[in-house]
């Protein structure tokens, strides 16, 4: 209701993409969600490779549908910094001054598209744990880099995707990262306990309530 949007990350499946597109829109999908690593952008220093990213400017602008775009030095578990940069903290000048040029090259594959969210990272808390460092260092990066993601997407908001249980887990670290991002944004996957079983139903709106407690 209000402003809130549907979105899904659509593929062929069995049924094509176009089919799969037309079944998603039929639903209401507004937003499609890109994730675009770093690394397989840039995988020589400075030399960068399109992807989907201008494939999916024409088709999506046309449909009239908004895009979020994750572009991850971080994807779960794994780190996504070019090669030549695997050995340099998330916070050395070099790193922030060559994401930016990876967010100066994905935002300019894009001209057409109305981006609704831009992620600096995916899941970024599985692979920094629960170490202050590399919070320190990551929040920092997030703090140079985050204005410079807003110029060139000035109509998203930004922000770092973090799980749902680390969002509540490390609260203290990741208030301090989102102190510097518009928006919130978290993955949830309501599990048992070490099982891949959903919980009840309703504990989905118990869980929203914490998060929203939290963030007010």
């Amino acid at each position: 209701h209000g402003d809130r949007l549907l979105g899904m990350a659509i593929s062929e499946g069995q049924i094509g993409f176009d089919k799969a597109f037309a079944l998603a829109q039929s639903v209401g999908v507004k937003v499609v969600e890109l994730g675009t690593p770093w690394d397989e952008t840039e995988p020589e220093a400075q030399k960068y490779v399109e992807g989907w990213l201008p494939i999916a400017n024409q088709f999506y602008s046309k449909a009239g549908i908004k895009l979020a775009i994750s572009l991850n030095p971080i994807d779960t578990n794994n780190l996504r910094l070019p090669k030549d940069l695997k050995d340099k903290s998330f916070n050395d000048p070099e790193v922030i001054d060559r994401y930016k040029s990876f967010v100066d090259f994905a935002a300019s594959q894009l001209p057409d598209s109305d981006i609704f969210f831009v992620a600096i990272g995916n899941e970024i808390d599985v692979y920094l744990g629960s170490s202050d460092k590399r919070w320190q260092e990551y929040t920092e990066f997030f703090k140079a880099v985050a204005p410079f993601v807003k110029e060139k997407f000035p109509k998203a908001v930004i922000g770092s995707k973090i799980t749902f249980d680390e969002i509540i887990n490390l609260n203290d670290k990741v208030q301090r990262l989102n102190n510097y991002a518009d928006v919130v944004i978290t993955t949830y996957y309501p599990f048992k306990q070490g099982e891949f079983i959903v919980r009840d139903p309703a504990t989905a709106h118990e869980d929203f309530k914490r998060i929203t407690e939290l963030y007010p």
